[in-house]
C-alpha cells in the first residue's frame, strides 16, 4: 500500500493536464468486458436526440462561463464551503 501511495502522491504532484491522463487511463483500465448492447444503444439514442434538438432549435443552450459556475456552485455544497 506504501507504493501506491507514493505513486498516489507523485501523480498529485504533476501539472493538470498530466494528472487528467492518468485519470483517464486509470478509468478505462476498470472497463475490461465487451461494451454493454443496452448501453450503446441507449447512449446512441439520446446522442441522436440532442443532436435533433440542437439541429430544430429546441435545445436550451448555457453559456460555458454559466455552466462552469453552476457547477463550482454545486461543489462547494457538497464540500460545505
Amino acid at each position: 500500500m506504501a507504493a501506491a501511495n507514493d505513486h498516489l502522491a507523485h501523480l498529485l504532484a504533476k501539472p493538470i493536464q498530466e494528472r487528467a491522463r492518468a485519470a483517464r487511463i486509470l478509468v478505462e483500465s476498470l472497463d475490461d468486458g465487451p461494451p454493454d448492447p443496452e448501453a450503446v444503444d441507449a447512449q446512441s439514442a439520446e446522442l441522436t436526440r440532442r443532436m435533433q434538438s440542437l439541429e430544430n432549435g429546441t435545445a436550451e443552450l448555457v453559456d460555458g462561463a454559466e455552466v462552469k459556475a453552476r457547477i463550482t456552485k454545486r461543489l462547494r455544497a457538497i464540500r460545505g464551503q
